[in-house]
């Protein structure tokens, strides 16, 4: 199995826990577990997944057709997604790490302020609206870090 089919298999792992969780929200007995799982099901995709706005999307289509086939809908405000920035160019040892534990993380970091702007705009052109935004490095200063972010990204708020 390659990192692709790997990747793919925990999102898939990910929505069948999320679409679980639902089913079993039509009980008062078993809802409280339903919750449960499906928040582990959102909590895990975000992690499982690094990608593109459209894979990204892909997977969303997924979910919701999956969401159809239990009798549910999904709220289109429902999805998001945890980015990895670097708001200056990646330093060696941390390059080497995110490749290790991510193979395609390096091409899919957006380097800089702008660049993770526009990747916030692609993501929201394809339909997500929730965002971890994270340094993929510690900042020097996380007050001087969290007000050059919002003053680069800020305004995308909804």
């Amino acid at each position: 199995m390659d990192d692709r089919q790997a990747y793919d298999l925990a999102y898939l792992l990910c929505a069948v826990l999320f679409i679980w969780g639902l089913k079993r929200l039509s009980s008062p007995a078993t809802a409280p577990l339903g919750n449960r799982i499906a928040a582990a099901g959102m909590a895990l995709g975000p992690r499982a997944r690094v990608g593109t706005p459209k894979e990204a999307a892909a997977g969303r289509t997924v979910i919701e057709e999956a969401a159809a086939r239990a009798g549910r809908a999904i709220s289109p405000e429902h999805f998001g997604m945890s980015v990895g920035y670097a708001s200056a160019p990646i330093d060696p040892d941390t390059a080497r790490t995110m490749a290790a534990r991510r193979p395609r993380s390096l091409e899919l970091t957006p380097v800089g302020y702008p660049a993770l702007r526009k990747t916030l705009e692609q993501f929201i052109a394809v339909g997500f609206s929730k965002f971890v935004v994270r340094p993929v490095a510690a900042p020097r200063s996380w007050r001087a870090e969290l007000e050059a972010l919002a003053a680069a990204v800020g305004d995308l708020q909804t």
